[in-house]
């Protein structure tokens, strides 16, 4: 009797259940392993937000007189941390991002609004090689739609109509849960650049690195961030007119711009506090209110 295809049967079954046993148990560490990062991540996010909250009652609470004067010894002060930009914020604040609202406002055409160049721009620095494609100009399409929707609120109701934009407007709408913009690495959610409200449409001080760049160039963008690196703060509305002595069309389109390029260093109140988990980039975000899970 040939036993050979008998003991070549049970190789075949032992294979498959080997294989099937270790993808399986891969996926487990993998899930594992996300879970872990995940609570660490949420941890700590929690943590920031109840300290937050500490440091505000502290600060709230009058000091008690100190009855017994103490003599503090001299202690040589270290100069200070840089200050981090908050143009330079993940995810970008809401004063980061570009307000569409003035563009949809506009009592004339659109399209001669120089918002409506910016934000072609900014789409097309945001998702090209990964949604937009050049030469199909699919971001002017989308800026035709937006322009179309009546009183829109939220960024959900500029949903188009047109069913060849519906998918690019909700991959671009949906995002992923990490990108980044400098590799072409994943896709960035579309609340994170652009909102919807009353505010200026640019607020200069807090404006994201890629709505400077669809604003005023790769260029410009870049001197603007090197001379603010360099003296640690955001520049003033006359420091950023010196920065552009020779630019005669830059210097134009603020002109053209006027009251929709905001130089105030003043922003509304954080609402939300994000973390981010260095290994994986995975993003959480929580409104300051909530400490418990």
């Amino acid at each position: 009797m040939n036993i050979l295809p008998l003991i070549l049967t049970f190789l075949a079954i032992f294979s498959t259940l080997s294989i099937g046993f270790l993808r399986g148990q891969k996926a487990s560490i993998v899930a594992e392993r996300c879970a872990t990062r995940f609570y660490n991540t949420n941890r700590g996010l929690l943590k920031s937000i109840a300290e937050r909250r500490y440091d505000k009652i502290k600060s709230d609470t009058p000091p008690k007189p100190d009855k017994k004067k103490k003599k503090k010894k001299q202690i040589k002060s270290l100069p200070p941390p840089p200050i981090p930009l908050k143009r330079e914020n993940r995810p970008p604040l809401d004063t980061s991002k570009l307000n569409l609202t003035p563009l949809f406002e506009t009592k004339t055409d659109p399209k001669r609004h120089p918002l409506y160049e910016i934000a072609a721009e900014l789409l097309r620095i945001l998702y090209r090689d990964k949604l937009l494609k050049e030469g199909e100009e699919w971001e002017y399409a989308l800026l035709d739609s937006f322009c179309a929707a009546k009183n829109p609120q939220e960024l959900i109701d500029l949903y188009p109509t047109k069913t060849t934009l519906q998918p690019l407007f909700y991959k671009m709408l949906r995002g992923t849960h990490h990108y980044q913009l400098d590799i072409h690495q994943g896709i960035a959610p579309l609340e994170h650049f652009f909102i919807l409200g009353k505010q200026s449409a640019i607020h200069f001080c807090f404006a994201s690195p890629p709505l400077l760049e669809a604003t005023f160039g790769k260029k410009i963008a870049a001197k603007i961030r090197a001379e603010e690196k360099k003296l640690a703060k955001p520049l003033t509305q006359d420091e950023f007119t010196a920065l552009l002595t020779g630019d005669p069309a830059c210097s134009a389109l603020i002109a053209e711009l006027d009251t929709q390029l905001n130089f105030t260093k003043k922003h509304p109140k954080r609402k939300t506090l994000s973390i981010t988990d260095p290994k994986s980039d995975l993003l959480i975000t929580k409104p300051l209110g909530a400490v418990k899970q």
